[in-house]
Parts: structure tokens; sequence; C-alpha cells
């Protein structure tokens, strides 16, 4: 537990940001890395420094439009990423890291993140501004994952709807570049996820996660999302479509899809539900088979 204060401690006193980015990815740069160090360097404090890092993105860089000529910013900005990319892997699996960022202001941050990109085509996007984009709605997912508290909270700092037009712009026919301007009014063929192959398909199959992570538990996001046909078959096609065989059905997407049944009889949304009932029911019938083999 030493050497986890120490590891806290180093990443409190330096501000250089080189050297704490280098510090996070020695000690919280992966999942492995993550399931060692990553309960002992919680209980340290390391989840408020990880915050306060994302905190001095945002303060630095907030007033730029752009970071391509500001080489300080760039720093700042990718210091952020790995911090926020730590956050993301300490909230998988680990309930108390999710509310513990909850807790230290972290879920505005992680936000803040797709909010400065929103109103930008995909194409539009840097590849510093792609890169934040990618780790963050990772870090929604992970962070929204099963803690009400936490989805409700992501979807009133307007998660859902910042996802949700981030899935759908790329086939807005009345897309405008203009902030105040970014309705999708207007969708003119089925939805799907961008090629594979695309720089951002990716930050797509995680923003896709994220909301579905969020309609677990949160009620208003379910509403949003179940009245969506559009942004239904996005969210369909990033689980593995209506056909994919034999595989649990999240259940985030579990509940956008009975809301969705109660007012749209989507042939394809009511044989999900259907093939994820009768693999509910087999799984009782082979629980009680096995059961009784015990006794």
């Amino acid at each position: 537990m030493a050497y986890a204060h120490g590891i806290v401690h180093e990443l409190q006193q330096t501000e250089h940001d080189i050297k704490a980015r280098d510090l996070i990815v020695r000690h919280l740069g992966s999942m492995p890395l993550v399931r060692v160090n990553g309960s002992d360097l919680r209980d340290a404090g390391v989840i408020p420094e990880l915050v306060r890092r994302l905190q001095l993105a945002k303060d630095f860089t907030d007033h730029l439009t752009s970071l391509d000529d500001n080489e300080r910013a760039r720093e700042v900005f990718e210091t952020a990423i790995v911090a926020c990319a730590a956050l993301r892997d300490m909230g998988c699996g680990s309930s108390a890291s999710r509310v513990e960022t909850r807790t230290s202001g972290g879920l505005h941050l992680i936000v803040w993140f797709v909010g400065r990109v929103h109103g930008r085509r995909w194409s539009k996007l840097s590849h510093l501004d792609l890169r934040g984009l990618t780790v963050a709605v990772g870090a929604i997912r992970n962070v929204g994952h099963s803690t009400r508290e936490n989805s409700d909270e992501f979807h009133r700092l307007g998660v859902t709807k910042l996802l949700s037009w981030r899935l759908l712009c790329h086939w807005s026919t009345d897309y405008s570049s203009d902030n105040e301007a970014c309705e999708m009014k207007t969708i003119t063929k089925s939805c799907c996820l961008p090629p594979a192959g695309s720089s951002y398909r990716e930050a797509a199959f995680r923003s896709a996660g994220a909301l579905i992570n969020v309609a677990e538990k949160s009620d208003d996001c379910v509403k949003v999302c179940g009245s969506d046909r559009a942004l239904i078959d996005i969210l369909v096609e990033s689980w593995g479509g209506k056909d994919k065989k034999k595989a649990l059905i999240s259940p985030g997407l579990h509940r956008i899809l009975k809301f969705a049944t109660k007012y749209d009889q989507n042939f394809s949304y009511l044989y999900i539900l259907e093939k994820e009932e009768k693999r509910r029911k087999d799984a009782q019938n082979l629980e009680k088979i096995r059961s009784n083999v015990i006794v």
C-alpha cells in the first residue's frame, strides 16, 4: 500500500505532462496493470488525481478552437487522454471505481471530451480529437455500466443526445456544421456503423456500447433511444445484428427493444426479443436438469 501512496504522491507533485503520462501508463496503462494495481491505487487516492488531469486539460484548452498550433495544449490534452483511459479501465469490473469517479467529479469531464467536438462530422475530427473522443466514449461505457447514479448523471449531462447525434450525423441529409443546428430531422436510409477500416469505426462502436450501457439503468435514456428506429438499427448492429446466434443480449439493449416494441411492432425487434426469451428458458431448463443430476 505504501508503494501505491508513493505513486499517487509522485503524480500529485509533478506538473510535467510527459512525466505524468509515463507514471499513469506505467502503472495503469493496460487492463492487466489495472487488475494488479487498480485497487491499491484507488485506495491511495489516484482517481481524484486522474480527474484533476482532465480538469487541467479542460481549463487549458476550452478557449482554443484548435490544438494544432499549440504544443503546450497538445501535451496537456494528451495527458488527459491517458488519464481518461485509466478511468475507463478502472471502471471495468469495479463498482467502487465507478462510484468514486462520479463522487470525484469525473463524469462531466469525461463527457466534455464528447461535447467539445459535437457538431463536427467524423471526417472533420483531427487525429487527436478522435483519440480523445474514442477514449471518452469507452470511459462512459465502462463507468456507466450497472451503476444507476452514474447512468442517470450521464443522461443529465447530455450523453444520450450527444452520442445519438454522433452515431446518426453521417446519415442526416440536413446536416449543418453549426452547433446550434445539429438536429437529425431527415434520415433517408437504413443506418449502420461506419465501414470496417474507417478511422472512426471504433469510436462509433464504443459510442453505441456506451448508449446501451447507460440505458441499462437510465429510464430516460431508454425512452430516447427506444423512440428512434434509425438509432436502434445501429445499436442492434453494434451488438452483432438480429441474426446473431446464441448471444446473450445486453440488458440495456433489451430494455431499449422492449420499450420500442410498445409503439412499433417491428419484426426485427420482436425476433430478437423472442430469441432472447427462448435462450433464457433454455438456460433455465438446463440449470434444472443439472440441479437434478447433482441431487
